[in-house]
This record gives C-alpha cells, sequence and structure tokens, in this order.
C-alpha cells in the first residue's frame, strides 16, 4: 500500500488504524504542559484523520 491512495473504506481504515496507534504513542511524548504548539498540531491532524476516514464511510449514517 505504501505510495498509493486509498481507494475505498477498507483501504483507508487499514491506513487509519496504525496511524491511530501512532497518535497515541506521540501524544505521550509531546504532552501538552511541555509541547503545547506540537500537541496541538498533534491533535488537529488527529482529528484530521478522522475527517478523512470520513470521506470513504459507505453508511454516513453512523456519522450523523
Amino acid at each position: 500500500m505504501l505510495g498509493r491512495y486509498a481507494r475505498d473504506f477498507e483501504e483507508a481504515r487499514a491506513i487509519f488504524l496504525p496511524l491511530q496507534r501512532w497518535f497515541r504513542v506521540a501524544k505521550e511524548y509531546y504532552v501538552i504542559d511541555e509541547f503545547a504548539g506540537d500537541y496541538i498540531e498533534l491533535v488537529t491532524d488527529y482529528c484530521n484523520s478522522f475527517k478523512y476516514l470520513v470521506f470513504f464511510e459507505p453508511d454516513i449514517e453512523r456519522y450523523v
């Protein structure tokens, strides 16, 4: 999948799940008390990852 784009929900989800684990690990290091700017950028990227996944969601009613 490296170097390709997601074409459907399953491919997007395959990217999304490891990404969520990486965000969790990064948030342990970039704590808001010490790295406020980096932490805010990280949380923004975390939120955007959900937005990108929803684009591929076949059942939009799950998110309304």
